[in-house]
Order: structure tokens, then C-alpha cells, then sequence
């Protein structure tokens, strides 16, 4: 899985900032499955699936309203969410105050979803992947130093 990964339209991203500190991830299969659900969705409101895109913890997914983007709504592993329009059993949803004036039966139907579903669950993040490559780097290091020691002992003697 990428690091962002887009799914439908063409859209930019919405330009929330990733939250760091969760141990748990959205997985692209996480976002297909949303996007599966809410593909054809046709509302009073009038608001057209523009994309859902997936970075780290946090998937968005944004709408077209005559012609003009709305702010994005935001799904995030229940574990690492700090509130929101509704939590379900694995995710919880959030949505700027323009996109639920904007897009009411939009944000109805991911409440809905959101608050039922677990759309294959979220993914356990190893908290020490981020150091393995720092870790060999110093092993190698180490390693060079004790063998560079033990040639100096050497020609000592």
C-alpha cells in the first residue's frame, strides 16, 4: 500500500494534516470498500462523489457541489479519533461544518455506514519499523569500529 493512495475522481486532497501517534492504519482495501458503498449514491442534496483517498490514519472523502469541491470528511480508526460525527465498531467520522450544511444526505449515508461497518477493520502499524534501518546502520557501525580495534591491537604487537 502506498502512503496515499486515491481511489475514483481526480480531486487534489483535502489538505488535513496526517495525524501521527496511531498504531493503527487505513488500508487501501479500507477505502475500496467505502468507495464500493457510496460510488452511486444519489442524493437530495445533490452532491457528487468526488474521491476518497487514504494517508496513514486517516481517510478523506470529498464531494463536488455545483461544480465546486466541499471540504472533506474524514474517517479515522476509532482508536486514534478524538470525537466526531459518529463511531462505529471500527472507524469514526468527521466533517467540517460547510460539507454537513453542503452535503447533508452525503454525510447521512457515511454516518450511517461509518457507525455499522468495519469495512475489513483497520491495520496494526509496527511501532519499531521506523527504527530497523537506523538500527542495522548502527549494528554496521559498531561492527566496523570493533574490527577496526581489533587490526589496531594487532599491528600494535
Amino acid at each position: 500500500m502506498s502512503s496515499d493512495a486515491g481511489i475514483g475522481g481526480g480531486g487534489e486532497d483535502g489538505g488535513a494534516e496526517v495525524s501521527s501517534g496511531c498504531s493503527r492504519a487505513i488500508s487501501g482495501e479500507n477505502a475500496q470498500a467505502l468507495y464500493a458503498k457510496i460510488k452511486d449514491r444519489e442524493g437530495a442534496d445533490h452532491c457528487k462523489l468526488e474521491e476518497v483517498r487514504t494517508a496513514g490514519d486517516v481517510m478523506r472523502v470529498e464531494w463536488k457541489k455545483d461544480g465546486a469541491l466541499v471540504p472533506a470528511a474524514e474517517i479515522r480508526p476509532r482508536e486514534c479519533s478524538q470525537g466526531g460525527l459518529v463511531t462505529g465498531p471500527e472507524f469514526s467520522l468527521s466533517a467540517p461544518a460547510e460539507t454537513l450544511s453542503r452535503c447533508p444526505d452525503a454525510i447521512a449515508a457515511l454516518k450511517t455506514l461509518v457507525g455499522s461497518e468495519r469495512f475489513g477493520g483497520t491495520v496494526q502499524l509496527d511501532a519499531q519499523a521506523g527504527y530497523t534501518i537506523p538500527l542495522v546502520i548502527a549494528g554496521g557501525v559498531l561492527l566496523l569500529l570493533a574490527i577496526a580495534l581489533v587490526l589496531a591491537r594487532k599491528r600494535r604487537q
